[in-house]
């Protein structure tokens, strides 16, 4: 794919990291990129004469031939062949674009999951203005949590559920009170989005969900 499209793949990767660095813009250009990357996708796996490319080289895999291959040449060949038949590649045509149709939505649901996930890991923080509350961290930690309060203009210290903070104050932090607290909001954080993620499937994407699940029943 960074082949095929080094500049599709180049945004691709500001979709991608979304989760570790974020804002309005970056979540309004996943929006948009977000069915080009999926429609670029189903182009490659539907892609009738790669596909038999692929599977000439997993029949030669399959064969005689292909019996002095390496563990990991064998593993790359059958996870490529493999990913090609998930994605619908041995559909029958007639098939192929409501299979493509089923996986844009699905693409979309699953987005917006991140999205509400994200969200709820922004709304959460967790000000501290006891020093002896910060006992076992670490001074890069503690330094960390410093700047993100004053970065709020806040005294103290902040901590966040984002993995650079929630981890280290988990691991490190001698406040087993503090740590159930950190650890209670990020499970109601992670509930939270898997409950608006439940309620978009339900509200429009209940029957891209069943569509799929009836499709992987046909191609088994």
């Amino acid at each position: 794919i960074l082949r095929v499209s080094p500049v599709l793949s180049d945004e691709s990767s500001s979709v991608s990291l979304l989760s570790a660095c974020t804002s309005d813009e970056l979540q309004a250009l996943s929006q948009e990129m977000a069915p080009l990357l999926t429609e670029h996708s189903n182009n490659i796996s539907m892609n009738a004469a790669l596909f038999q490319r692929v599977k000439a080289v997993k029949e030669w895999a399959d064969s005689e031939d292909g019996k002095a291959l390496s563990e990991e040449d064998r593993r790359m060949i059958d996870g490529t062949y493999e990913g090609f038949e998930r994605s619908g590649a041995t559909l029958a045509e007639e098939k192929k674009p409501r299979f493509c149709e089923i996986s844009m939505q699905l693409s979309m649901l699953g987005l917006q999951f991140s999205e509400n996930n994200l969200k709820a890991t922004n709304a959460y923080q967790m000000h501290l203005t006891d020093e002896a509350d910060l006992a076992g961290l670490p001074d890069t930690v503690r330094e960390q949590a410093a700047a993100a309060a004053a970065e709020k203009g806040l005294e103290g210290w902040l901590f966040t559920l984002h993995s650079p903070s929630y981890g280290p104050f988990s691991t490190y932090s001698e406040n087993r009170e503090l740590r159930k607290k950190i650890f209670y909001v990020t499970t109601i954080a992670a509930a939270k989005a898997t409950v608006e993620g439940i309620r978009a499937v339900k509200s429009r994407g209940a029957d891209s969900v069943k569509s799929l699940q009836q499709f992987h029943s046909e191609i088994k």
